[in-house]
């Protein structure tokens, strides 16, 4: 449900968090523009926060038709690209983890372009070890793994790299072994390097 995350109340920050998503892509605010209404919430919001609105995005667009203008989704790629690359120059990424991890929603929904909704994702896992919706997510990395087996297979050993309580692959051990299977008979020998070293 929209007014739930993770078993709590939203609160009046999250609300605030949400509505200035949804003008921004609405086209109604921007970042770096001379209102700075956008900027400024950044500036200020701690790690939480902002993951809450990293996470409304994904949950949101998840549910949306495919009547949604193409340039609504440009918008949001442009966000999260500049957030990313914010994390990427930043002394303190671990600042960043609640908010980029975030990004597993927008990739599971299936709604962005594939190469660079898979690419987004490798980046984030290389700077964080973390995603949210990570079962999902496993599984569509099983699903794309033929088309891109290096980046699925390294996206996978990032994320077991990040899984310190060794939850992870309960649940989707086949589709962990499918990626391996896939990447260790790819013509890519990179691929097939990363699938044995995880093994």
């Amino acid at each position: 449900m929209a007014h739930l995350r993770r078993g709590r109340g939203v609160s009046p920050n999250d609300r605030l968090a949400e509505h200035l998503m949804v003008y921004y892509w609405l086209g109604t605010l921007s970042t770096g523009g001379e209102d700075r209404l956008l900027d400024d919430f950044y500036g200020v919001a701690p790690d939480g926060l902002r993951g809450h609105t990293t996470w409304f995005i994904g949950t949101s667009i998840a549910n949306w038709d495919d009547g949604a203008p193409p340039e609504v989704f440009e918008r949001l790629q442009k966000l999260f690209e500049r957030r990313l690359q914010l994390a990427q120059g930043s002394a303190k990424p671990d600042a960043f983890v609640k908010e980029l991890s975030g990004f597993g929603y927008w990739f599971t929904s299936k709604k962005f372009d594939e190469r660079w909704s898979l690419e987004t994702l490798l980046a984030v896992l290389q700077l964080t070890r973390k995603t949210q919706a990570e079962m999902e997510a496993v599984k569509l990395l099983a699903e794309r793994c033929p088309q891109y087996p290096l980046q699925c297979v390294t996206c996978l050993h990032l994320m077991v790299e990040g899984d310190t309580e060794r939850w992870l692959l309960y649940g989707v051990e086949e589709d962990a072994k499918l990626v391996l299977r896939i990447a260790l008979d790819s013509s890519d020998s990179e691929a097939s390097l990363t699938a044995r070293r995880l093994t």
